[in-house]
């Protein structure tokens, strides 16, 4: 089973084109990463819960960013999405919401249970997006959030690589980079590339829909011949049958 991209980080000032703050282009490109963000959150369900994060940085410096974003996710995609009031981990359980939106220019923290909550989120398979205001992946935002990540997994972000599924659940994106390229829908002030963490989420659904389970009876069966072998190796009997129990 492959691991869950969860965690993505974009240096692009997103939110402040989902205020509407920038050229036609810019603007379309920012809610075609977000569609694209939001039907990969829902993991093949017609619904999302959706909230931004409160933290103790300028947490809100774009403040109808995230009302917009939903806006133009419902009238891009078709998939439902229900916005929260915005939500501080450090107080509250983050059990009913899939997406979560973080950005800001400053740094910041979580308190203890602040990072309890958020690796409960990640690890039964939310996903979170956070927005670096300064398009700077050396400044006070993102190395905040980057070490909010390492306190949590101890692991780096890495690009996202090009089959990334975050790159074609709506759009058919590029991946080359933050955007495509400037003759076509792209950013206009940074193409930075954007960065992601995988992690590991036994308990999430989506992620067994590959795998073939088999029938009650076959396991049965498996379990009847483990038995068999079990005991005629305690008596160093050699036994090989192409038999199948299933057909007595």
């Amino acid at each position: 089973m492959q691991a869950e991209t969860t965690i993505v980080i974009s240096y692009n000032d997103y939110s402040c084109a989902w205020e509407n703050y920038a050229s036609a282009l810019t603007i379309e490109n920012s809610y075609r990463i977000g569609s694209n963000l939001a039907v990969y959150a829902a993991r093949g369900r017609n619904s999302l819960t959706m909230a931004q994060v409160i933290h103790n940085g300028d947490w809100s410096c774009d403040p109808g960013a995230v009302e917009n974003l939903r806006d133009g996710i419902v009238s891009r995609t078709g998939l439902t999405t229900n916005l929260l009031s915005a939500i501080n981990p450090n107080t509250t359980v983050l059990d009913n919401v899939d997406l979560l939106i973080l950005f800001g220019h400053d740094g910041f923290s979580f308190l203890q249970s602040g990072l309890n909550n958020i690796k409960a989120f990640l690890d039964r398979g939310g996903v979170i997006f956070a927005d670096d205001c300064n398009a700077n992946p050396n400044g006070t935002f993102a190395s905040s959030w980057r070490s909010v990540i390492q306190s949590l997994y101890s692991v780096n972000f890495t690009d996202l690589t090009p089959d990334n599924p975050f790159f074609n659940t709506f759009y058919q994106l590029s991946g080359d980079n933050a955007s495509f390229s400037s003759t076509g829908y792209g950013t206009e002030w940074g193409q930075n590339r954007l960065q992601g963490i995988s992690v590991y989420t036994p308990t999430l659904e989506e992620g067994l829909q590959s795998w073939q389970v088999p029938e009650p009876a076959s396991l049965v069966f498996l379990g009847m011949g483990i038995l068999v072998s079990c005991c005629l190796f305690k008596k160093n009997v050699s036994y090989v049958s192409s038999k199948r129990f299933d057909k007595e």
